[in-house]
């Protein structure tokens, strides 16, 4: 093993999440790096308001690149989510990484080592508490606020910290109420955007959903991408909206006169709301 490359790599990772530290909120800033034959192929922080996770982002950066590689992540890799998608750790695992290294391992002891049983479960090589002091300062916030709160529920999402400039929390979860429906990652709604577009979205129009702030995803015929560029009909929806009409819990019109949905042109989206619809139903 070479150290001395194993430390520049982890550093990069902590560059990575300090650039990202006031953004992420609720959940932790955290930077990951995926490097193969001594070269980085892949990198990614967490995404604004927590969402991609760094290591979903480093993957799909690196592609077929992270077989065999090593992931270099600041915060212990999760092992589950509360909305029942993928872990990091599942994630890890399925794209061939062959080691992980962490920084700073999960302080909250209810859901702490989940990720690493995981991976070592999947074959993959762990090691623990790379570069630590340097990893977990980026979590002070969070470590004070699990030691002074009282929580009673079972995960991360029972402790609150304040959103500033600067102050970061640790969380493997998004801070979600109990009860509250699943909140959907950009990534998770663009794969199941692309498996229902599949060879051709059958549209006959270049289409981008417009997240309101959370990213986009433009459709042009068998092509799904994350690109802002121009499209002959946009779609402003909140993320979730979207998901929920996809599993038909809301209604396309109804999202309309609520203003939940805005169309740039009503026209085109009438002549296609059959094409539409049945685009919507292979989300769900």
């Amino acid at each position: 093993m070479n150290r001395a490359a194993d430390e520049a790599f982890m550093r990069r990772a902590v560059a990575l999440a300090r650039a990202a530290a006031g953004t992420t909120a609720p959940n932790p800033p955290v930077g990951c790096v995926i490097a193969g034959a001594g070269r980085i192929v892949g990198e990614g922080a967490t995404g604004a308001a927590g969402r991609p996770h760094a290591e979903e982002r480093a993957l799909a950066a690196a592609g077929e690149k992270a077989r065999g590689a090593t992931a270099y992540v600041t915060l212990e890799p999760c092992g589950a989510r509360s909305s029942g998608a993928a872990s990091c750790a599942d994630r890890l695992v399925a794209a061939g990484i062959a080691r992980v290294i962490y920084g700073s391992g999960n302080p909250d002891a209810r859901s702490a080592g989940r990720g690493p049983e995981r991976l070592r479960a999947g074959g993959v090589a762990v090691e623990a508490e790379f570069l630590a002091a340097e990893t977990e300062a980026l979590y002070i916030d969070f470590i004070r606020a699990l030691k002074e709160a009282k929580a009673t529920g079972p995960g991360l999402e029972d402790v609150r910290l304040p959103r500033r400039p600067g102050r970061v929390r640790a969380a493997d979860h998004r801070t979600t109420p109990r009860g509250s429906p699943f909140m959907a990652t950009l990534q998770e709604v663009t794969d199941r955007i692309r498996t229902a577009v599949g060879a051709d979205s059958g549209l006959g129009k270049t289409l981008k959903f417009n997240l309101k702030g959370e990213g986009f995803v433009f459709i042009d015929g068998g092509t799904v991408s994350n690109e802002d560029k121009p499209a002959d009909l946009t779609m402003t929806i909140a993320l979730n909206d979207l998901v929920a009409m996809g599993e038909g819990k809301l209604d396309a019109m109804t999202a309309v006169m609520t203003g939940k949905l805005q169309l740039s042109d009503m026209g085109l989206a009438m002549g296609l709301q059959s094409k539409m619809q049945a685009l919507f139903a292979k989300m769900g």
